[in-house]
């Protein structure tokens, strides 16, 4: 059963988590307040209500989860869709934007959704290939950290002649950006090549985040890159995203607690 009200029912509203879908049939929850924080579950008939109100307008950090109500895990745990106008709608004041499971509606950020504000992208199912990427950078001048899948179909031929004409069209392609995470079991060829187009064209891009165990591997994957492609004029800039070997020391520098602090971010 669905409801509705009058008036302001929620003047001092700040922050929402909604465990289950929308109970209204209208914007009770949302009228009259000033929203920043909002935890939903998919709810389509609630994405909708969002895209084509005049509310909410000072949200800074979206998530968004699935819900395990009832259904097959199978059903459960497929991937559902984000409306473009939804995410729209928050464009000029949305900060973070986390989908545990989610997609999209458009897969490479059309120039419709320039999210002037946004600084953290956290969507594990969302598929971005190197063209989705340098887009949704452009698109969003404040990034400066984005988790998603990378697109294997997006490999990227990279070299001298590429890096020269990416560099010349698109430098700085984002100067706040500096953290990239793969959703993938094992760092491969394509995430190397982002990481190293990453490298050359966003000016403070410094960290891909790679399990303890491949660091050395991504290191040496990195030099392979640098030599195959005929890219040593930009190895200075590129090796900034290798790692560095560990210190003599058991003590772990303060650089190394903020690197692990940066899943508390998301």
């Amino acid at each position: 059963m669905v409801y509705t009200t009058a008036g302001v029912k929620f003047p001092s509203l700040k922050h929402l988590e909604l465990g289950i879908n929308y109970p209204y049939a209208d914007d009770t929850l949302f009228r009259g307040n000033s929203l920043d924080y909002l935890k939903l579950t998919h709810d389509d008939d609630l994405f909708d209500m969002l895209a084509n109100l005049d509310i909410c307008t000072q949200v800074q950090f979206i998530e968004i989860v699935t819900h395990f109500r009832c259904g097959s895990y199978s059903e459960l745990s497929k991937p559902f869709v984000v409306p473009a106008a939804f995410i729209k709608r928050f464009s000029s004041s949305l900060t973070r934007l986390c989908l545990n499971s989610g997609l999209f509606e458009s897969y490479n950020f059309n120039v419709e959704l320039h999210l002037a504000r946004l600084q953290i992208l956290h969507c594990t199912t969302t598929t971005l290939g190197w063209k989705g990427i340098m887009l949704l950078l452009k698109n969003c001048p404040h990034l400066t950290h984005l988790t998603c899948r990378a697109s294997r179909y997006d490999d990227q031929n990279i070299s001298p002649s590429m890096v020269k004409s990416l560099i010349n069209e698109n430098y700085p392609l984002n100067s706040n950006f500096w953290y990239l995470s793969v959703t993938t079991k094992h760092i491969q060829a394509y995430d190397i090549s982002t990481a190293i187009l990453l490298a050359v064209l966003c000016p403070n891009f410094s960290y891909i985040d790679v399990d303890d165990a491949n660091r050395q591997k991504f290191n040496s994957r990195i030099d392979y890159w640098i030599e195959k492609c005929n890219l040593a004029e930009y190895a200075e800039t590129i090796n900034r995203i290798k790692f560095k070997e560990p210190a003599a020391s058991s003590e772990s520098s303060d650089s190394d607690d903020y690197i692990m602090g940066i899943s508390d971010i998301f």
